[in-house]
């Protein structure tokens, strides 16, 4: 009985030990991650923030190197990225009203925030669902090589995309230059577009899709590529009007 008993007490403590390991480490960079297609997945700005900082550890990023070996990328790219990203400390978010965007939750797998470290052109975008008045919105960024930065505020989203698409798996990428050779594209044209204190030349796409009939708003704001989708009725709305980005420390 006596050795029963101390081989339930040994059991306890360990499972305590394993629990207490569970709950107490990495607990102020917790954060929400899926591993497989490339993505991970938030909750919120603050658990991006913490993510970005601590979620690449060695192991995943060789195996994100293996990926970027087997597609054909320059290996070591995005451990290049994410280290210049960190150091820059600066993190850029939609807002709205001047205040935090409200963001749609979509559950566990498929979260409110989305962090893709190889999508369109072979870059890392970032994705934010947003949600006002009952409308669901998509805003897409993308951060632009330093070098590029001036000249992509000068020329605008149509430039950009003939700059930065040749030699990446998007290169036929639809522009004002070529979207008549895509079928499933109906338009593409530039119009001012009014958002929360400033203006931007968008670049527009409306597709031929039975199904979704949101269009692609694509436009440069200082330091970022943005693409938005989102339902013509909320467009007309004036929902983008309310619409501005700030830059917030990273750490």
């Amino acid at each position: 009985m006596k050795k029963i008993i101390i081989f339930i007490v040994i059991v306890a403590l360990i499972f305590g030990i394993v629990w207490l390991f569970k709950n107490l480490i990495n607990t102020s960079d917790e954060f929400d991650w899926q591993y497989g297609g490339r993505v991970a997945y938030f909750n919120s700005v603050n658990d991006l923030r913490r993510g970005l900082l601590n979620g690449f550890n060695e192991n995943l990023l060789e195996e994100i190197e293996s990926e970027e070996t087997r597609r054909g990328f320059e290996k070591g790219g995005f451990r290049v990225f994410l280290q210049e990203f960190i150091n820059r400390n600066q993190l850029t978010v939609p807002r709205y009203k001047g205040g935090e965007m409200p963001l749609k939750d979509w559950g566990k797998d498929n979260s409110s925030i989305s962090f893709h470290y190889y999508e369109l052109f072979s870059r890392p975008w970032i994705k934010y669902s947003c949600l006002i008045d009952n409308h669901v919105f998509w805003v897409s960024t993308m951060y632009i090589d330093d070098e590029l930065i001036e000249e992509a505020n000068e020329k605008g989203a149509a430039w950009l995309i003939s700059a930065i698409a040749p030699g990446t798996h998007t290169h036929k990428y639809p522009n004002l230059d070529n979207y008549t050779e895509h079928d499933f594209v109906k338009t593409m044209y530039e119009t001012e577009l009014q958002l929360d204190g400033f203006s931007v030349t968008a670049l527009m796409r409306e597709d031929n899709r039975e199904n979704d009939n949101r269009p692609y708003i694509h436009f440069v704001h200082n330091n970022i590529f943005v693409i938005i989708r989102i339902y013509p009725e909320a467009l007309e709305s004036g929902i983008l009007e309310n619409l501005s980005f700030k830059t917030i420390p990273l750490k």
